[in-house]
C-alpha cells in the first residue's frame, strides 16, 4: 500500500533526488500542497533510501598561514628549508590576486639591497619609485622615512649601531616588570650590575 502512494510521483521525486532536494520535510509539503494523501513518514523513508547511497562532498579545511608568517615569506632568505615549496607557491599566487602585494615585496628587497650594500645614494630614487608605485602604506612610511633622511643615510653608511644599548634598554625594562612591588632598589641594583660586572 505504501508503495502505490507513491507510484504516481516517481517521476517528480526523481526530478527533487536529481536537484539535490533531500529534505524529506519540504518535499513532504511540497506532494500535500500538490494533492498527496499519503504521511510524512512515507516520503521520509523514500528520502532516507536515496541518502544511503549519497556521498556528501568532502570538503577539508586548509588552515592558512598567520599574518607574520607570510610577511616573513615576502623576504625569500627568511623561508625555512621544510616550508620552501608550499611558501614559495603561496606567495607567488597572493601575487598574483594581488598586484600590489608583488610592488611592495620588490620595493622592501631594494630597500633590503640598499641597506646590504650600503649604497645611500639609490635611497632618493627608492623614494621616488615608492611614490609612484601607488601603494598608500608604502607612500605613508617612505614619506617618514624622508622627513628623518639624513639620518637614515648615516645609519646606512656607518659602521655604528645602537643595538647593544637598545639591548640594555630592554633588559633593563625586563628586570623592572620582573621586580615590580617585590624588592627594593638595592636588590635591582644587583641585579642590574651583576651581569656587567
Amino acid at each position: 500500500p505504501k508503495r502505490g502512494l507513491l507510484d504516481p510521483w516517481r517521476e517528480w521525486l526523481k526530478e527533487q533526488r536529481e536537484s539535490g532536494n533531500y529534505n524529506a520535510s519540504r518535499i513532504w509539503r511540497e506532494m500535500v500542497a500538490r494533492g498527496f494523501t499519503g504521511s510524512e513518514t512515507i516520503v521520509r523513508d523514500a528520502v532516507a533510501k536515496w541518502r544511503k547511497g549519497w556521498n556528501p562532498p568532502v570538503t577539508t579545511a586548509v588552515r592558512l598561514p598567520s599574518v607574520s608568517r607570510v610577511s616573513r615569506w615576502l623576504m625569500p632568505w627568511r623561508i625555512t628549508r621544510d616550508e620552501e615549496n608550499y611558501a614559495s607557491r603561496f606567495i607567488s599566487l597572493m601575487c598574483e590576486k594581488e598586484p600590489e602585494l608583488k610592488i611592495a615585496q620588490q620595493l622592501a628587497l631594494e630597500f633590503y639591497r640598499i641597506l646590504k650594500t650600503q649604497n645611500k645614494s639609490q635611497l632618493s630614487s627608492w623614494f621616488t619609485r615608492v611614490h609612484e608605485s601607488g601603494s598608500a602604506e608604502f607612500r605613508r612610511v617612505a614619506a617618514g622615512m624622508e622627513a628623518d633622511a639624513a639620518a637614515i643615510c648615516e645609519a646606512i653608511s656607518s659602521h655604528w649601531s645602537n643595538g647593544v644599548v637598545e639591548g640594555h634598554v630592554n633588559r633593563l625594562k625586563m628586570l623592572k616588570r620582573q621586580m615590580y612591588g617585590r624588592a627594593g632598589f638595592e636588590l635591582l641594583r644587583q641585579r642590574v650590575m651583576s651581569p656587567l660586572a
